[in-house]
């Protein structure tokens, strides 16, 4: 019979080695090894779902984000447009004729008589 004898070798997680035979004794000592393995790694696969549901999370917050941009830049370039067109609009001389797209002709008031009518009331 062979004795185990060593720093720290003769208890197994509660288990007494020294009254068991070799091949018992690496049984329990590969059963516990897989145990503690099989928990470390079920410890990993928690963290790592955990990760993955949070990055879930921030990918749908990222996504509502993007598409709230995207509202806001086509409403951007909606808004310029408008500006631009009230810019030419305000650089018109004081009554000159505008033509439409469809051929109708329109007279464009400059700023210089909005001005002049402000500064009356004011």
């Amino acid at each position: 019979m062979a004795t185990v004898s060593g720093v720290g070798v003769g208890s197994v997680a509660g288990m007494d080695l020294s009254s068991m035979d070799l091949e018992t004794a690496l049984m329990a000592v590969q059963t516990q090894r897989s145990q503690l393995l099989e928990d470390a790694l079920r410890q990993q696969l928690d963290s790592v779902n955990g990760r993955n549901a949070q990055m879930a999370g921030l990918n749908e917050s990222m996504n509502a984000k993007n598409a709230e941009n995207l509202k806001l830049e086509s409403s951007s370039v909606a808004l310029q447009g408008q500006i631009d067109q009230l810019k030419d609009l305000q650089g018109a001389p004081v009554g000159e004729q505008v033509s439409e797209p469809r051929g109708l002709v329109r007279l464009v008031l400059g700023a210089g008589r909005r001005q002049g009518a402000f500064a009356r009331h004011a």
